[in-house]
C-alpha cells in the first residue's frame, strides 16, 4: 500500500493517522505526533504490542518499505478490519507514524477502527517522548 497515493473511501468505517506531507491524495484524520525514537524502535513496540491484541493475523509484511498489514476481526459484528503500518523517519532518531485502520466492507464500523489506531498511539505515546 503506498500512503503517498492514498485515496480515502466515502463510508465512513476507516480512520487514518499519518505524518504531515506523506499522503498527497487524502487529508488524515489525525497527524502522526514525532517521536524521539528511530523508525525501528516504534516498529519494534508496536508489533510487541500487536502480538498482544486478540485475533490479530499478520497479512503482509513488506521489509522494503517496513510496512505491516494485520486483518483482526471487528468486536461486533466479526467483520474483517484490516489495519497496515509504516513508521517513517524524521531526522536524526525522530520518527513518525502512519497507520490506516480500515473495513472491508462499507458497513459502519461503530468507531472500532478510531479507537484502535488512537489506542495504539497512545501506546507510542507512553512509551516515547514526542517531540511534536
Amino acid at each position: 500500500m503506498e500512503f503517498e497515493t492514498l485515496t480515502l473511501p466515502f463510508a465512513a468505517s476507516h480512520y487514518l493517522v499519518a505524518p504531515q506531507g506523506l499522503c498527497q491524495a487524502a487529508v488524515p484524520h489525525r497527524y502522526s505526533p514525532v517521536f524521539s525514537a528511530p523508525p525501528e524502535a516504534l516498529e519494534e513496540r508496536l508489533l510487541r504490542l500487536i502480538k498482544l491484541e486478540p485475533g490479530m493475523i499478520e497479512r503482509l509484511q513488506d521489509k522494503e518499505e517496513g510496512q505491516h498489514t494485520y486483518v483482526q476481526r471487528s468486536f461486533f459484528l466479526n467483520l474483517p478490519e484490516i489495519v497496515t503500518f509504516q513508521a517513517c523517519a524524521e531526522g536524526e532518531g525522530k520518527s513518525s507514524i502512519a497507520i490506516y485502520s480500515r473495513s472491508e466492507t462499507a458497513l459502519p464500523d461503530f468507531g472500532g477502527n478510531k479507537y484502535r489506531v488512537e489506542s495504539w498511539l497512545g501506546y507510542l505515546e507512553e512509551s516515547f517522548e514526542t517531540v511534536w
